[in-house]
């Protein structure tokens, strides 16, 4: 079975406890389903988990160098960088979080990224705690 983006209308965290509900009752059958989800939390250490490479073997500063230069394309050379390909990870692996790094390649001001820099600490620092 392959489920993509399930609960992505509904607000993050009851979308969270959907996707993580419908996993762990996947989960109890001979069977492989395969469930995209940009959800940070699903997993749990009896599921096989993958995720996508994506961006994180590029670097960032030559890719900011090849869309500053090529401006017109940023887009597509972006793409170009994507590695799209599976491995598979531990269960406890952090959702990569490129985001940031794309919109600084992008050029978004810098007192938003400063900003958005600051939400994540905060988040991170409330995420440590609650654990």
């Amino acid at each position: 079975m392959a489920l993509d983006e399930i609960a992505r209308g509904t607000n993050p965290e009851e979308g969270l406890y959907i996707v993580k509900a419908i996993s762990k009752y996947l989960n109890g059958f001979s069977s492989i389903t395969v469930l995209a989800t940009h959800y940070e939390g699903v997993i749990e250490d009896d599921m096989v988990h993958y995720q996508v490479v994506g961006l994180k073997n590029v670097n960032f500063e030559e890719l900011r160098q090849k869309i500053v230069i090529d401006e017109e394309n940023s887009v597509k050379i972006l793409q170009e960088h994507m590695d799209y390909r599976l491995e598979r990870v531990d269960p406890n692996c952090e959702v990569p979080k490129d985001a940031l790094n794309i919109c600084r390649i992008f050029g978004l001001e810098r007192e938003v990224i400063e900003l958005a820099e600051t939400y994540y600490k905060r988040r991170r620092g409330y995420e440590r705690e609650q654990a």
